[in-house]
Formats: structure tokens, sequence, C-alpha cells
């Protein structure tokens, strides 16, 4: 059975269709990393599969320790739910690819950047 975590509400695009509200919010904010780690040492007792989802992960600012983390866990699958801009960043993909992970979900929402920007919040964000 899959768990889900949170790393926070923080997000750096504001998509229309997203469910998190709180990703919209002004307020953004990632959780702390000892709380991280105390949530997925008590998700890992009763899942074997882990979720990585809401607001935009890759942003936090301990992703790096908090994958090397996951990694040491040994879940059987892992997957990441992102929104793949900070994939933009071609020393980030690096390092993140040097990580375990088994899914990487992401949207599509057009081939045309002024409609990602519409349905986005933000201009630009169309890799």
């Amino acid at each position: 059975m899959e768990d889900y975590i949170s790393l926070g509400n923080a997000c750096n695009i504001q998509c229309l269709f997203c469910y998190n509200d709180k990703a919209r919010s002004k307020k953004q904010e990632f959780f702390k990393l000892n709380q991280i780690k105390k949530e997925l040492l008590e998700i890992r007792k009763k899942h074997n599969f882990l979720c990585i989802v809401w607001g935009e992960p890759l942003f936090h600012p301990d992703i790096f320790e908090i994958m090397d983390f996951v990694n040491r866990l040994s879940f059987w699958r892992t997957r990441l739910v992102t929104n793949w801009t900070r994939f933009a960043d071609k020393e980030f993909t690096k390092k993140f690819f040097e990580h375990k992970i088994d899914v990487i979900q992401f949207s599509i929402h057009t081939h045309d950047s002024w409609k990602d920007s519409i349905i986005s919040g933000r201009k630009n964000s169309f890799l």
C-alpha cells in the first residue's frame, strides 16, 4: 500500500486545477527536515510504497538530504509528483538523478506556451 508525504505547501507556480489551496496562498512554507524524517520513519513502518506530493517538493531547501534518507529507508517504490520546472536547472537535474526514484509524475498542460502561462499562472513555466 502506498502512503503520501508532503514536504510543505510551497510551490513556484499557481495552476488553476491544483487541489492544494495552500500552494496558492501567500504564506508558503516547507516542513522542517527533522519533522519530515520522523514522518518518513513512521510511514516506512507500515508501508512499502511512498509518494512525495503537494506543493513543489523539488524546491525544498533540503531535498537532496531528504532523497538520501528516503533511499536509505529502502521503499519498494518511490513516486514523486512534481511540476517539472526545477529540471530546467541542469546541475540540479544531474544531482537529482543520482538518487533512486522509481516513478516521476508530472502534467503536460498543453503544447502552447501562452496557454501554459494561463493554466500555470506563471509566464515562462513552459519548458
